[in-house]
């Protein structure tokens, strides 16, 4: 028999190895296997693709060891996996880097052992070579990383691999799961407890206050009657601490076999806490007109638009819809954009649905994941039914999937930027829900170009909500002109007159308010006052911007950090000035200008600790804070019902953006960022500040147009020949010599322009040249709908295939983004 693997590599074919006659019997599609690849004795941990039973023509080595012993995917996974492989143009074994969770896709970590055999001397050898030598020796199957920690002075990979090449050591891979299920110790009646009557156990613990006051505790809150016994179980620490019990009464009381403990596995989750389940709200009018408008869709399409204005009541439909899926058995996924949307639609949604719903993230650790994964795999489990997460749960190795929610679907953070796979979760659930036959509702207020465009031609079905839930009215909009603010001196730094009246007033009703910029930090970049120099990366072409809470300079992308200078380095004078506006000052001018308000700051720098998001979001809506200013965090759907006044600092900072989405984004993002105002009571206000108050978007914002923004920003994207009417490849070609990649790429583009023509845009230089000190130069190819883009990509990788077998252009990396976003 042999087998066909999956490798956690970059390279794009199958591997194919034998199974030993012993292992045969333990072969299925879907488990993990050990093998040896390369040429050293480095393992690594494949995945069972297919089964043969043909003789390859070249030479095969052996499957080591099966790991698991059940699948921990399934068939349609694996085709999900080859699908993703080949419509984003990366390697399978990329894709399984991505889906797996990181203690699952195991690779070896080498162990050394000192070579009994070798005749040299240790005082032969230098001294941090002696040193490592002599701990090797004491402690047999070292690994590298131990060895690391234990003289990190002495330690280098440089010595490690001569004591290898001069066999006075002898390396040796190790494998292992590294999954741990969360144990706990329970307490609950010893076997003996309960065949004794309540009476005697009495007598027995008359001398003993503290033991019989533990025992009337354990009675108090169990089922036991004295007579019957239902298997009762009490964390032990929870006993301990809410019965007030030492450890010592609880020791004691097991040393006599009247309490056991017991050890069980338990879920990481918790989001129900003892709290009862209540019946899903029920819908209005309207709400039930679009409920059955989506379910007459789904007759017909297997993907609905659900396009309804912010607090229009959204999520109860979904919640109506994943309702009757899991009342049938099925599995449903929530997809959403954000990890901070998590947080909050967790605690609403677990009230329907208890411990049937799961959460899935990146901000989880290892455990969690692998727990969420075990438990949607398994047949048996009626844990996790609904899964609540972020891009990444497209990956879950669903047996029964029935329907998806891809909530804020114009999201751009559904598209994964690095690493490849480069997939777009919204388009990768519409294709997983097609291998399971599922339906997917698409929601948002302001649905992307392509989905509107795919809902106009019947691609997509399409219902349409207008009105808020309650029948509140949407937001009043009022545009500030800011230039003529600065003028006249009206303003308060970023702050102007009229945001600054509109605050107060709202705060003065007892509202709160949201501030809006989008962009982190103090100050985008200093500058020297005396010779204009500017900080900037080391790694990359972009200047580093100030982060005040720290004092730090931080390149937002790559992460190199440096103290704020306090001379400058080209000519040494002390005065820097700060440019720009972020976060952190917008929050330093209130606190100023109303030093008695409770502010909070909602961006990347202050939600990075795993429970950031929730701590911010309930400080919100417990009212502890009375202004929240965020990044685009505070867009994405976030329903507080008691803000009176969102405020945009700048909505022209993405206007200008060198892309053809950039009106798009913009307005998406001043729609959403304004629903966030009037949810729940009277009408919100929505203050826009704008260098160009006549822009077209603005006035489209200021309109709630969707609709005439739709029709002049395809009339556009047809002319310029953009999505949604042709398809976009970006190919990026990278290197860290900007000569070599310049040449390598216009080199390329003379092959590429003789198949693809006027089709192929480029090469150019990105707005960012140089990052993480590698310069790229980019293509874009459009390919009208009319042509096959599988003739495209082949094409295209065989012309790449070609390029990169010249001795020249070995050394450059190619990267696809397919569908850019």
């Amino acid at each position: 028999m042999y087998v066909k693997l999956i490798l956690p590599l970059s390279v794009s074919s199958l591997f194919t190895y034998r199974v030993p006659k012993d292992l045969e019997l333990e072969v299925k599609i879907g488990r993990r296997v050990v093998v040896q690849f390369g040429q050293g004795n480095k393992l690594y941990t494949g995945l069972i693709a297919s089964t043969d039973k043909t003789k390859p023509s070249h030479e095969t080595k052996d499957v080591l060891d099966i790991i698991d012993d059940l699948p921990i995917v399934d068939k349609v996974d694996i085709d999900f996996w080859k699908w993703m492989s080949e419509y984003y143009m990366c390697s399978i074994g990329a894709v399984m880097n991505a889906a797996l969770p990181g203690i699952l896709n195991i690779s070896s970590e080498t162990q050394l052992n000192f070579n009994k055999d070798s005749d040299l001397s240790i005082s032969e050898l230098p001294k941090s070579s002696g040193i490592l030598l002599n701990i090797v020796q004491s402690q047999s199957n070292i690994k590298i990383s131990e060895l690391q920690k234990s003289v990190p002075e002495h330690f280098s990979l440089g010595i490690v691999r001569d004591l290898i090449d001069r066999e006075i050591l002898i390396p040796k891979e190790h494998i292992k799961d590294s999954y741990k299920p969360k144990i706990v110790g329970k307490i609950t009646l010893s076997k003996l407890a309960r065949n004794t009557s309540f009476d005697e156990l009495v007598f027995a613990l008359k001398n003993a206050p503290a033991q019989l006051k533990a025992l009337m505790f354990f009675v108090e809150k169990s089922a036991w009657d004295g007579e019957l016994f239902e298997e009762e179980y009490f964390k032990k620490l929870q006993f301990q601490d809410e019965f007030g019990v030492s450890p010592a009464v609880v020791k004691t009381l097991i040393e006599k076999d009247i309490f056991e403990i017991k050890y069980v596995e338990e879920s990481r989750f918790d989001f129900v806490g003892g709290k009862s389940i209540s019946a899903l709200k029920k819908l209005n009018k309207t709400q039930h007109e679009k409920l059955d408008e989506i379910k007459l869709g789904f007759k017909t399409k297997n993907t609905v638009l659900l396009q309804g204005v912010t607090s229009s009541g959204k999520t109860e439909i979904y919640a109506h819809l994943i309702e009757k899926v899991l009342q049938s058995g099925g599995q449903a996924l929530y997809l959403l954009p954000e990890i901070a949307l998590t947080s909050q639609l967790i605690i609403r949604l677990s009230t329907y649905f208890g411990d049937k719903i799961g959460l899935y993230h990146s901000r989880l650790n290892a455990n969690e994941r692998v727990e969420v994964w075990k438990s949607v795999r398994d047949k048996k489990s009626k844990k996790f039914r609904l899964i609540l997460g972020a891009r990444s749960a497209v990956f879950l190795p669903f047996h029964n999937l029935k329907f998806i929610v891809v909530d804020e679907e114009h999201d751009r953070s559904f598209k994964q930027q690095n690493p490849a796979p480069r997939y777009n979760g919204r388009d990768a659930a519409i294709v997983l829900a097609n291998l399971h036959g599922a339906k997917v509702l698409l929601g948002s207020a302001t649905p992307s170009l392509e989905s509107r465009f795919n809902a106009m031609n019947e691609k997509y079905g399409f219902s349409l909500l207008e009105e808020r839930f309650g029948g509140f009215k949407m937001p009043e909009l009022e545009v500030v002109d800011m230039i003529e603010e600065k003028r006249k001196r009206k303003n308060q730094g970023s702050l102007s007159s009229v945001l600054i009246k509109e605050m107060d007033s709202a705060l003065a009703s007892g509202e709160q308010v949201i501030i809006f910029q989008n962009r982190r930090g103090y100050a985008p970049f200093v500058v020297c006052e005396n010779c204009a120099h500017t900080p900037s990366c080391i790694n990359c072409d972009v200047t580093l911007t100030f982060h005040k809470n720290s004092n730090r300079l931080l390149c937002h992308q790559c992460g190199y950090s440096i103290n704020m200078m306090s001379n400058c380095t080209e000519c040494g004078s002390g005065i820097f000035v700060d440019k720009g506006i972020g976060t952190e000052k917008v929050e330093e001018e209130i606190k100023v200008l109303r030093p008695h308000l409770n502010l909070a700051r909602f961006d990347f720098d202050s939600t990075r600790r795993k429970n950031a998001f929730q701590e911010i979001i309930a400080d919100f809506e417990e009212k502890n804070v009375d202004v929240l200013v965020g990044t685009q965090m505070v867009t994405k759907g976030l329903d507080f019902e008691n803000v009176g006044l969102v405020g945009i600092i700048n909505a022209d900072q993405m206007l200008k953006f060198p892309d053809f989405r950039s009106f798009e984004r913009t307005f998406q993002m001043l729609t959403q960022v304004s629903g966030r105002a009037g949810r729940k009571k009277k009408r919100g206000k929505v203050v826009i500040q704008t260098y160009d108050p006549q822009h077209a978007v603005i006035q489209y914002v200021l309109n709630s147009d969707f609709d005439g923004f739709l029709k002049a920003e395809l009339k556009e994207r047809k002319m310029f020949k953009y999505a949604p009417y042709y398809r976009m490849i970006e190919v990026h070609l990278k290197h860290r010599d900007r000569s070599k990649v310049n040449k390598a790429a216009h080199s390329l583009g003379k092959l590429l322009k003789s198949n693809f023509g006027d089709a192929l845009l480029g090469p150019e230089f990105p707005y960012i040249e140089r990052l993480r000190n590698l310069y790229t130069m980019h293509f874009i190819l459009r390919i009208s709908k009319d042509v096959s883009i599988g003739e495209a990509k082949k094409y295209l990788l065989q012309a790449i295939s070609s390029f990169t077998s010249h001795k020249d252009f070995k050394s450059i990396r190619v990267q696809f983004d397919v569908d850019p976003s």
